[in-house]
C-alpha cells in the first residue's frame, strides 16, 4: 500500500536530480500538482522539463526567454507555470510580466 498523498507531497525539493524532478511533477498530475515560491508566493507549475546546462541549486536563470532552475547536478526548464491568485501561463509571458531576475531563489 501506499502513502495516501497531502498536498505539500507536490513541493519541489531542488536538492533532486532533474530527472527525479520531472519523474515527480508527472506523477503528481493533476494532485496535488507541482509547486514552489517565489518571493514567498506559491508558485504552481503546470508543465516543465529536464534543462539544458547546469544552474547553481535553487536559483534561477534566464537563457533566451527560457526559464530554468537549478538542481542537483542541472537544471529544470519551466514551460508553463501560474502565481497564486493569477492565471496560467507560458513562461516566457511570465518573464514579460514579472521580471524574475537571474540569480533570484526559488522554493526559499
Amino acid at each position: 500500500m501506499a502513502p495516501i498523498l497531502t498536498r505539500d507531497d507536490g513541493r519541489m525539493d531542488f536538492a533532486r536530480t532533474p530527472a527525479d524532478l520531472v519523474n515527480r511533477w508527472r506523477g503528481f498530475q493533476p494532485w496535488p500538482g507541482a509547486w514552489t515560491t517565489l518571493r514567498g508566493k506559491k508558485l504552481i507549475v503546470h508543465r516543465m522539463a529536464v534543462g539544458v546546462g547546469e544552474v547553481a541549486e535553487g536559483l534561477v536563470e534566464i537563457f533566451d526567454q527560457r526559464w530554468m532552475a537549478g538542481c542537483k547536478g542541472g537544471s529544470v526548464e519551466l514551460l508553463e507555470v501560474q502565481m497564486e491568485g493569477k492565471k496560467r501561463m507560458a513562461a516566457s509571458e511570465f518573464l514579460r510580466g514579472f521580471q524574475v531576475k537571474p540569480g533570484e531563489r526559488v522554493g526559499a
